[in-house]
């Protein structure tokens, strides 16, 4: 019942609206076909593809100028879902630490109407989700950014670019705490199995 209900919110919200602009209202098949044209996967989620599959992942963290990197190995596992639209990820990792080991999901995309790429980041190091978003340079680099929580307060701004290769792909990102230059944080090389 509450899918159900769900589904009709939508319907339920406009029809009030649908008589006063019966006279305004768009062609059906200019809205159809704009519909269709948004919805429609193409060259932009074919490029994303290539992450899809099975991969060995080395994972190094970078602790500062003055820290050694901290080197891990685990697996991503990547699939392109819902006709090719999406690529969802889940990704494993040993503990750092002291922690459990850890599990992450992500989910990258092309945004047809906003015209850029995304990725949605969720792990269960925490408690919420991260969302980067950018473009493709005419070499193939995929750069997003966003904003992530600081558990420490405040906000921190980072920047994740990946760069392809036939055999895997790489992850580097980048963080700007306040009132410090960027930092390179993490490199995570992806290496078809």
């Amino acid at each position: 019942m509450r899918i159900r209900m769900y589904l009709l919110i939508p319907v339920l919200l406009a029809l009030p609206f649908a008589a006063l602009a019966q006279d305004a209202a768009p062609d059906q098949a200019a809205m159809m076909e704009a519909m269709m044209k948004a919805g429609a996967p193409g060259p932009e989620h074919q490029k994303l593809a290539a992450m899809a599959g099975d991969f060995i992942c080395k994972f190094t963290s970078f602790q500062g100028p003055a820290g050694e990197p901290m080197v891990m190995e685990g697996t991503v596992e990547a699939k392109a879902i819902m006709g090719g639209r999406y690529v969802f990820e889940t990704v494993e990792m040993p503990g750092m630490m002291g922690m459990p080991p850890m599990q992450g999901m992500g989910l990258y995309g092309y945004d047809n109407i906003a015209g850029e790429y995304f990725m949605l980041w969720w792990d269960n190091y925490s408690t919420g989700a991260i969302e980067v978003r950018g473009a493709m340079d005419e070499a193939g680099a995929l750069t997003m950014t966003g904003v992530m929580t600081d558990p420490m307060g405040g906000e921190v701004g980072f920047r994740m670019v990946n760069t392809f290769a036939e055999d895997g792909y790489t992850s580097t990102y980048y963080e700007a705490r306040e009132g410090q230059e960027e930092t390179k944080t993490m490199e995570i090389v992806q290496t078809r199995k």
